[in-house]
């Protein structure tokens, strides 16, 4: 619930600075183009602070306006989780629209690990990812099925959130059931063209219901969040451990607090670049190469396949069903292919699966892998996409809104990179192409300003590819990590031991690592734990699979 603030619930400070003016979208840019985006930044969010002395005339130092919570409230009640009895809640108000911070209110929903007696000395803020992953659930699994050390645990509180519009974070809600019209595999001018009235109607629908608040849900207002999350455990600097889409807020908070920041790392970077379209065109080549690996292994051992040029076959398979009306078992390839692209190291389980479908077509092939990987379960018992917010993030952050001429024109070059993923990737970048324009989109992300921080990228990450961690390590003039693990991600899930050893040392210690690569070794876990809890953790991008229905 979206709750209006009066005056008298003001913070004091707020009352005696006065209010910031909203700005346009040129306004709210111009500051980020000229570098003097942080002196206006705190001083308008922070809305000014008293002096020791208490008189209304009392001067204002930076701290007091750095640590200033804008919407005055009672200190953080931590009590046991409703939800989760491992961890401890507590609920936080924020300004919806922080340019207009006496109007509605809004709550976000913190979670911390336990501890006894004193607290530790350092405090982690940590982000799943998504956009639209909930931290409390994420934040649960860590702490029960994480590989973070003993000493780790001892020395620091990890602390987690749902972002506003998801989870406990005043939730959006929107009904997806009109995305089943989606075409998933469009291969003409006209199917595409369907796809947009579709995303259209969608985003029209999303916004009736929601209103002005689903405007308000994007990564410069979440990193503003994450700051107030930081004022009210009064702390001076927050520390910060963020996966995937996660890379995004801690970059950018960086960019925008960085005497605030801490010791910052982000695994599985995303691109500087906010824009939708190259975000989803680097992850193509790395989607398609998992792909071929597959290949590989069937048309060099025939003991495994009788299928002569696999390849070829997938495509023209993928390709007939295309033509045909939308079927279970269509759906259910391209779910198969999804988690193959983006979860590598199932080669063996899939390759011989895949080439008696190939040569059969009998569908029972695919329900065995379906079966035996859980795919249907999806995340079950991890953070859940929440949809709504999924997308109205991504259309918040990039101000860009493609056309279908623009997204025809994307066709050959996605093509280029992938053919099997170009046509879903190619409707995928029109995602935003109906959404309202963003009235807080966020900059080229770049600052020499925040100190060093640790940027992991792997080889097979499709998601975030390995090119993106080392052109946000330059952009934040941070530390590049290669991490030789399988996918998307590693830190605390098991999948390189020199990698959670590399990140507890900065953590702990403040020392980045003196190697710039962290080879593949033996894990803390298993190969199949680490990946199934990958698959727990991380959701796909939900939209891929627009057969999904459901309120979300």
């Amino acid at each position: 619930m979206i709750k209006k603030s009066s005056h008298q619930s003001m913070s004091p400070l707020l009352r005696r600075v006065g209010m910031c003016p909203k700005p346009t979208l040129k306004q709210s840019l111009k500051p980020f183009m000229l570098g003097v985006a942080a002196l206006l930044l705190v001083g308008c969010e922070s809305g000014g602070s008293a002096g020791e002395g208490g008189g209304p005339n009392a001067p204002v130092t930076p701290a007091e306006i750095r640590n200033t919570l804008i919407v005055a409230q009672p200190e953080l009640q931590w009590a046991t989780c409703e939800s989760e009895a491992s961890l401890e809640c507590a609920t936080l108000l924020v300004p919806m629209d922080y340019s207009n911070p006496q109007g509605g209110t809004i709550n976000v929903e913190m979670a911390r690990t336990t501890f006894t007696g004193e607290a530790p000395a350092r405090a982690m803020l940590m982000n799943p990812g998504g956009p639209g992953g909930g931290g409390i659930g994420f934040l649960a699994l860590i702490n029960q099925f994480g590989t973070a050390s003993d000493a780790m645990r001892q020395s620091t509180t990890f602390v987690s959130f749902d972002p506003r519009g998801l989870g406990l974070s005043t939730p959006v809600s929107c009904d997806t059931s009109m995305l089943s019209g989606l075409n998933a595999y469009p291969k003409t001018a006209e199917q595409l063209q369907n796809n947009l009235n579709v995303l259209g109607q969608y985003s029209t629908n999303c916004g009736e219901t929601t209103g002005e608040y689903l405007q308000q849900l994007g990564s410069f207002n979440v990193v503003r969040d994450m700051n107030e999350m930081r004022k009210a455990m009064g702390l001076a600097q927050i520390d910060y451990l963020g996966y995937s889409y996660g890379t995004r807020l801690g970059a950018l908070y960086m960019q925008t607090y960085p005497e605030s920041t801490g010791r910052f790392v982000l695994d599985g970077s995303m691109t500087p670049d906010p824009a939708l379209v190259p975000l989803i065109q680097g992850g193509l080549a790395p989607a398609q190469a998992n792909i071929d690996r597959i290949a590989e292994i069937c048309e060099f051992n025939d003991a495994l396949c009788t299928t002569d040029n696999f390849s070829q076959s997938l495509q023209a398979r993928v390709d007939e069903l295309a033509e045909l009306p939308p079927t279970g078992e269509f759906f259910l390839l391209l779910f198969i292919l999804q988690f193959a692209s983006t979860q590598p190291g199932f080669e063996q389980l899939l390759v011989g699966r895949l080439d008696a479908y190939l040569t059969t077509l009998d569908v029972e092939n695919l329900l065995d892998i379906d079966r035996i990987l859980g795919l249907s379960e999806g995340g079950e018992g991890g953070p859940g996409i929440n949809r709504a917010t999924y997308t109205a993030v991504l259309c918040a952050d990039d101000f860009t809104r493609p056309t279908l001429d623009s997204l025809t024109a994307l066709q050959p070059i996605y093509n280029a990179e992938s053919d099997l993923f170009a046509e879903s990737s190619v409707s995928f970048a029109g995602l935003c192409s109906q959404w309202p324009a963003s009235v807080d989109p966020i900059p080229q992300i770049a600052t020499n300003q925040a100190p060093a921080s640790l940027v992991i990228g792997g080889p097979t990450d499709a998601q975030t590819p390995l090119v993106f961690a080392q052109d946000m390590a330059q952009a934040l003039n941070g530390q590049f990590l290669r991490s030789e693990h399988s996918g998307h991600t590693t830190v605390f899930t098991g999948k390189n031991a020199c990698t959670d050893i590399v990140v507890e040392e900065f953590f702990i210690n403040g020392n980045l690592p003196n190697v710039s690569v962290c080879e593949a070794g033996s894990r803390a876990r298993s190969f199949e734990w680490a990946d199934n809890f990958q698959r727990r953790l991380f959701s796909g991008l939900p939209l891929l699979n627009p057969a999904s229905s459901g309120s979300q």
